[in-house]
């Protein structure tokens, strides 16, 4: 099922394809995920000595 089917208007649909997220919490964000019959895996760890201070990434396997 599409994210539009999940009751999303077109214009939300829209930014989340252009990565505009502020709209969305970091909860629907990863619900949207999983319903896409996806994983998602949190792993905090120390930051890098080369960091000035701490990084967020996202890896897509």
């Amino acid at each position: 099922m599409s994210l539009a089917a999940r009751r999303l208007t077109q214009p939300h649909v829209s930014e989340l394809k252009n990565y505009k997220l502020t709209r969305f919490s970091s909860e629907r964000l990863l619900r949207f995920v999983t319903q896409l019959d996806r994983d998602v895996e949190i792993v905090i760890r120390p930051k890098a000595k080369s960091h000035a201070s701490g990084l967020v990434s996202v890896l897509v396997a």
